[in-house]
């Protein structure tokens, strides 16, 4: 029969053998929220000629895939206007969350919810067609309020929800400038999302991993 020593080493040793081998086996590529690391990819509005501009992002790295691709555009309204938009495609894109009835033309139009450092992420504010609108500014056509000068994300900066096809929520900043003219800055800063599907966080967390520069996996499609 072993002595109490003996015992006790015997079971030492398989604490240790247990412990090691459980780093061992195989982990999740993600845990928890994914942040971008500071990015600031800009883009210029153009007036000539008046052409709409756009780029997508591929929010967790599959430039493959659709399920993450964020479209932005920026569009002159005039020599003396400008708008932007999230352009989503309908259960494929990544969409930011909405509010409706800043454009005074069309009080039921989505506009982006500008949500401010530390906010909940919602989950019930995302449209799943067509256009988002980031702001809307526009001199010739004048409402009897006067020019149509609309939505949360003008000259400044701040943070917007997101949804990533699938139901992954995350946050990304935005800064505009020159939202009153027809060549504005658009220009995404950075952003951060959760690789657990719907589950949520505070707008600017990006305290639990950092995949620096366009360094992301990709979440099942």
């Amino acid at each position: 029969m072993k002595n109490s020593r003996q015992i006790r080493l015997c079971r030492s040793l398989f604490v240790a053998t247990a412990f090691w081998a459980s780093l061992a086996l195989p982990r999740p590529a993600f845990a928890g929220i994914i942040y971008s690391g500071i990015q600031n990819l800009a883009l210029q509005g153009t007036y000539n000629p008046p052409v709409v501009q756009s780029f997508t992002i591929a929010i967790a790295g599959d430039s493959a895939g659709s399920w993450d691709q964020l479209k932005l555009s920026v569009f002159p309204e005039g020599p003396g206007g400008s708008g932007g938009s999230n352009d989503v495609a309908p259960g494929s894109w990544v969409e930011l969350s909405s509010y409706v009835g800043a454009d005074p033309s069309n009080p039921s139009y989505p506009y982006v919810q500008k949500l401010a450092f530390g906010d909940p992420i919602p989950t019930n504010g995302f449209q799943w067609s067509g256009s988002i609108l980031l702001w809307l500014y526009d001199t010739a056509r004048v409402e009897p309020s006067g020019i149509i000068d609309a939505g949360d994300f003008k000259d400044g900066t701040g943070y917007a929800a997101m949804m990533l096809s699938g139901g992954y929520y995350g946050w990304i900043h935005l800064g505009v400038s020159g939202y009153q003219s027809a060549t504005p800055t658009l220009t995404v800063i950075d952003w951060a999302y959760s690789d657990v599907a719907g589950e949520t966080f505070s707008i600017g967390d990006s305290s639990e991993k950092s995949v620096g520069q366009f360094g992301f996996g990709q979440l099942p499609k």
